[in-house]
């Protein structure tokens, strides 16, 4: 195999999906940030997908993970050109709310990645797969109450037990996308040997 780059990136493309991972951590500001981790990211899992192709037949799945990454690219360059576009969709959706939705399914989308991959890639990624399935878990709280206060805000402000409900969970989610982070770019770091020497072969 001739090292290029393009074989050099879908070697370490499992690595790179990952990196959409700390895009969660970007949510309350740092667009600019946020456009450069989801670009490496979805470069990554397209590039990892396209390798599973021919050795998965259910690599189309995982999709849905590099596509959000790429609205979330595309979200954020507007709301830098034009920040007060995405008011139009319903009275209550900021743009913090529509970029909390997003963020909130990068773990759960991700799921559907690990499920494109072939049998060993996915033993091998079993731990990061738990840790996201639970985390993805916790994150239905807040999808609801974000969508429920958009299309039907609440009179008066008060602070309900479902808005503590939703700040429990985002609390807790949040302490476990560390971990998620760090269980991911190491275990994905494990794939770019079996990948390195299959490209070899051809």
């Amino acid at each position: 195999m001739k090292t290029n780059l393009l074989s050099t990136l879908t070697i370490y493309s499992p690595v790179m999906a990952m990196l959409g991972y700390p895009l969660v951590f970007t949510i309350i500001g740092g667009s600019y940030i946020s456009i450069a981790l989801a670009a490496i990211a979805s470069l990554g899992a397209l590039l990892f997908l396209d390798y599973l192709r021919e050795k998965s037949h259910l690599w189309w799945i995982g999709l849905l993970y590099p596509l959000l990454l790429i609205l979330i690219i595309i979200t954020e360059t507007y709301l830098l050109a034009t920040p007060g576009l995405f008011t139009l969709v319903a009275d209550g959706m900021t743009p913090a709310r529509l970029r909390g939705m997003m963020y909130y399914l990068i773990v759960p989308t991700s799921l559907l990645f690990f499920a494109a991959m072939t049998p060993e890639f996915r033993k091998l990624m079993r731990l990061p797969l738990v840790v996201a399935a639970f985390i993805s878990l916790l994150l239905l709280v807040p999808m609801y109450e974000t969508l429920s206060y958009v299309f039907f805000p609440p009179e008066g402000g008060m602070v309900s037990d479902a808005t503590t409900g939703f700040l429990v969970a985002i609390l807790i989610g949040f302490c476990g996308m560390p971990i998620l982070t760090i269980l991911g770019l190491v275990m994905s770091a494990r794939l770019p040997k079996q990948i390195r020497a299959e490209l070899a072969d051809k």
